[in-house]
């Protein structure tokens, strides 16, 4: 019998606590499923962009989603983004969870979607009970404290920057490939919302990642899509995590209002009054057809119990039938076709 190679490279880490639990539970769940992981180590370069969502008082959760790909394999994406774009976007509008009311940005999610489904990668959301950040976060030092020089931080900034920048490294150190090459980005906000700010956030993740990440990387880049080309390419690969970010927050906390109970591990239907932009892409995030889509998608929840107890689990969120809306194979067919050059005799 040929070993299956494994995909995810645990942590082993369990002075790390939450997040070595959360490591745990992906390599358990690759072990049940083998084909729950897409690898990412093939080119020279690992991408991660990353967002978050749950900031407002009314959410339970905190969200925060990272899309981990191969950047040598996201051209097909590319090339049916730019059509999407001419088609629905052509004045460079940019799709975000907070703007799906726009006519044209609802006509552009769910073909942009469905062409996302095209990158092999995984797109990770954790969604955190906000009584349990602090499991997930480490404290502002003080000045004199620091192994990294910090301007003046507020304390709620720095914290969800720690959460990323842990969960971020953690991705690294399972899926990474030895001298591979990390570019990282994130949304221009409270995290990074400077040059000053940026800095020293990149100092910090440059340690996280060497305090996780068990082999020697190529080049490690932290930046935001201030960075984009112009092409918008960054922007849409950050979209994704935004989108689903936003969408998950939404989704648990209207389960647990309308239950009264925290969201469970196993969820086959969503309340009615959930918006309708957040039930498309609870859609997204549940459609597994088989054999799978290229870009996998994992939901981790960490729910509190009370009496300094919490529970760790993967949701799978359910459907009762495919949705053909996100099947990419047909329009990938039809582009492999137009590509075919037939010779001449």
């Amino acid at each position: 019998m040929t070993k299956t190679a494994h995909v995810w490279a645990p942590l082993n880490r369990p002075e790390l606590a939450l997040l070595d639990e959360i490591s745990d539970l992906i390599r358990r769940e690759e072990w049940r499923y083998p084909d729950a992981l897409n690898s990412v180590r093939h080119g020279p370069t690992m991408l991660i962009t990353c967002d978050y969502g749950g900031m407002h008082r009314a959410a339970r959760y905190e969200t925060l989603a990272f899309l981990v790909a191969d950047l040598a394999f996201v051209w097909l994406w590319n090339e049916f983004r730019q059509s999407i774009r001419t088609k629905f976007l052509s004045d460079g509008r940019r799709l975000s969870y907070k703007q799906l009311g726009d006519r044209k940005r609802a006509q552009a999610v769910v073909p942009f979607l469905r062409a996302s489904n095209t990158i092999p990668g995984l797109l990770l959301v954790c969604a955190v009970d906000k009584r349990c950040l602090p499991l997930l976060s480490e404290p502002l030092p003080a000045a004199n404290e620091s192994q990294i020089r910090l301007g003046a931080w507020k304390t709620a900034p720095f914290e969800r920057l720690t959460r990323v920048g842990l969960l971020g490294a953690m991705l690294i150190a399972a899926m990474s490939a030895p001298g591979q090459n990390v570019f990282w980005f994130t949304d221009q906000d409270a995290i990074a919302p400077n040059v000053a700010r940026l800095r020293e956030a990149t100092a910090l993740m440059a340690h996280y990642v060497g305090h996780l990440c068990p082999h020697t990387l190529g080049h490690l880049r932290f930046g935001t899509t201030e960075c984009d080309d112009g092409t918008l390419q960054l922007e849409d690969l950050t979209t994704l995590p935004d989108m689903a970010a936003g969408a998950v927050s939404e989704l648990f906390s209207q389960v647990h209002g309308f239950n009264g109970i925290a969201a469970s591990s196993m969820m086959l239907a969503a309340p009615a009054t959930l918006p309708k932009k957040a039930r498309m892409l609870a859609g997204w995030l549940a459609d597994r057809p088989r054999p799978p889509h290229p870009l996998r998608k994992l939901l981790v929840l960490v729910e509190d119990r009370g009496n300094a107890t919490h529970k760790t689990s993967l949701v799978r969120l359910e459907t009762d039938q495919l949705l053909p809306e996100f099947d990419w194979r047909p329009e990938v067919q039809d582009y492999m076709s137009d590509k075919l050059v037939i010779p001449s005799h």
